[in-house]
């Protein structure tokens, strides 16, 4: 299954309001500070602290690296504003549509996630600035283990209706499908990021996928095996195409 909008995890974006709109274009202030070194090529690092660093080689002038700095002007607003709400309060974040708010512990030992279902929090033990790589690593561990049991228990209720099974189940990391059923081999393909949304809407799209075992393109026996083995089908997928994952990360 495709679908029309999507996003990755993330943290909630900057409030938009922030920028001052001159002339239908957005401006954004940004300070940076400049490493020169014997390099040739510049590129941009967002500390922990939002502080923006510039490392770049001597060839490059203070203009083109202020033009550099503006391409990069998204991208930098977004660290800027992980690192600050990873300091000021615990963000929140969704496993199987399940809220789980982020509590951060720096120091020295092992990197982990502590999930805490009794008191909905989600640990994360990494040194600073290594917060939201080790949550990633985390959730893309958990989408490798729940997604294909979640897809195996839709297979073996609905045997008796599909009559086929899958060759086998993958999870992959795109954004341009929730499903993909290879009708040739029989493989089928799941997004990571069906980690975060609720789990009957997973459970639909594994039916979808299930149903291309049988008919291939969309057409009318199709919609109406999917219909019969996942009477939801149409409410939770039409959720997921109105709304993506997004508002199952936290945004």
């Amino acid at each position: 299954m495709r679908l029309s909008d999507s996003c990755p995890f993330s943290f909630p974006p900057l409030d938009t309001r922030a920028p001052r709109v001159y002339n239908k274009k957005v401006e954004i202030r940004i300070d940076y500070t400049v490493e020169y070194r014997d390099r040739r090529s510049a590129c941009v690092t967002v500390r922990p602290d939002g502080s923006v660093r510039v490392l770049a080689g001597r060839m490059f002038s203070l203009d083109f690296l202020d033009e550099f700095v503006a391409k990069k002007a998204v991208w930098i607003i977004e660290r800027q504003t992980f690192y600050a709400r990873m300091s000021d309060f615990a963000p929140e974040v969704y496993l199987l549509g399940r809220r789980y708010e982020v509590v951060c512990v720096h120091g020295e030992g092992r990197r982990g996630v502590e999930r805490d279902d009794a008191g909905g929090r989600l640990v994360v033990r990494a040194p600073e600035g290594a917060e939201e790589r080790t949550l990633r690593r985390w959730f893309a561990a958990e989408a490798e283990r729940e997604l294909p049991r979640i897809f195996r228990e839709e297979e073996e209720r609905v045997l008796p209706l599909v009559r086929a099974k899958a060759s086998s189940v993958g999870v992959v990391g795109v954004r341009s499908f929730y499903g993909r059923c290879h009708t040739a081999t029989g493989r089928i393909d799941l997004a990571r990021m069906l980690i975060h949304a609720p789990e009957e809407c997973v459970r639909a799209i594994c039916c979808h996928e299930l149903a291309h075992l049988v008919y291939k393109s969309h057409g009318t026996r199709f919609k109406a095996l999917v219909r019969r083995i996942c009477p939801q089908a149409d409410e939770a997928t039409a959720l997921l195409e109105c709304r993506g994952c997004a508002p199952w990360e936290g945004r």
